[in-house]
């Protein structure tokens, strides 16, 4: 990674990296894993494995060509022909065979009956229907196709293949696992353990936070194409979803999620809505969390 300099302020111009010789694909990452695992299994401590998949970020590490189907990816020369939404799939799926050579080896081992496995995503992408809805098919926003992600999470000796409706967020997986561990807390923490929501059990309502600051990011180029997207914070509920822009607040976005699941009907100004924007206004408020400069 490389920082550009400060400016004559001393604040920082912004910060890059090159995306594509830092990427590893997902083969790679799993062999690394599985030495990893062989090598820690054997000593009978306890362990914490964190991987990082990369594969569906974009196009710069593609599965081998007899993985791809030639109707979806294809290669002309150096260049790489693709139908962007199948062959997100596709990078998907073959990433999905990749975590499943660890698990596989994880359960193969004595060590399974007592193993926590969350499976999770940083972020979603917009694809085709993103750009259908909001005319933006990658991520770097905070509509609900790049913040819906996958949650897994299975804990020994809890019930298996319970599915949850009601929001939850990243931040909750930390206290959730602590409480499955009777481990305490390191100090602070955000999120509220999900063990009650997986044991059929009403958990407690939850407001969702987001942040946005592409205007920190030089890797951040598609601000010039949507300059909206310069800082966007956002809090949102089972109800509710506010998209607060600090630099344009006029064109802040108010969601009513009942009615409104896909985001495509922006309410900030209407009368009605006004209660529920100044009480999702003071939430953000309340967390002190919306920066637009130096």
């Amino acid at each position: 990674a490389s920082a550009h300099p400060t400016d004559g302020d001393g604040g920082l111009q912004g910060f890059s990296w090159d995306v594509l010789a830092l990427q590893r694909r997902s083969d790679a990452t799993s062999t690394r894993a599985l030495q990893w695992v062989d090598q820690t299994l054997s000593g009978g401590k306890p362990w914490f494995l964190w991987l990082h998949y990369w594969d569906p970020h974009d196009s710069g590490r593609v599965p081998p060509d007899e993985f791809l189907d030639p109707a979806v990816v294809h290669r002309q020369g150096k260049r790489i022909i693709r139908n962007d939404d199948a062959f997100y799939s596709e990078e998907v799926r073959y990433m999905d065979q990749q975590i499943g050579r660890v698990l596989d080896r994880l359960r193969a081992s004595d060590e399974w009956k007592d193993t926590i496995v969350v499976v999770v995503a940083d972020h979603g992408e917009g694809l085709l229907d993103g750009l259908e809805l909001h005319k933006w098919a990658a991520h770097r926003e905070l509509y609900r196709e790049q913040m819906n992600v996958p949650l897994i999470v299975r804990i020994p000796g809890e019930p298996a293949g319970t599915k949850v409706d009601s929001l939850v967020r990243s931040v909750d997986i930390l206290p959730t696992i602590l409480e499955a561990l009777d481990a305490p807390a390191p100090g602070r923490i955000d999120g509220t353990s999900l063990l009650p929501l997986m044991r059929g059990q009403p958990g407690a309502p939850r407001v969702h936070y987001a942040d946005q600051i592409n205007g920190y990011d030089s890797n951040a180029r598609m601000i010039e194409k949507r300059p909206l997207a310069d800082f966007v914070y956002s809090v949102m509920d089972d109800r509710w979803k506010l998209l607060y822009r600090p630099n344009h607040p006029e064109r802040s976005e108010l969601f009513h999620l009942e009615t409104d699941p896909r985001e495509v009907r922006n309410v900030w100004s209407e009368a009605f809505a006004r209660a529920e924007r100044t009480r999702l206004l003071a939430e953000l408020a309340r967390r002190e969390s919306w920066v637009s400069s130096d």
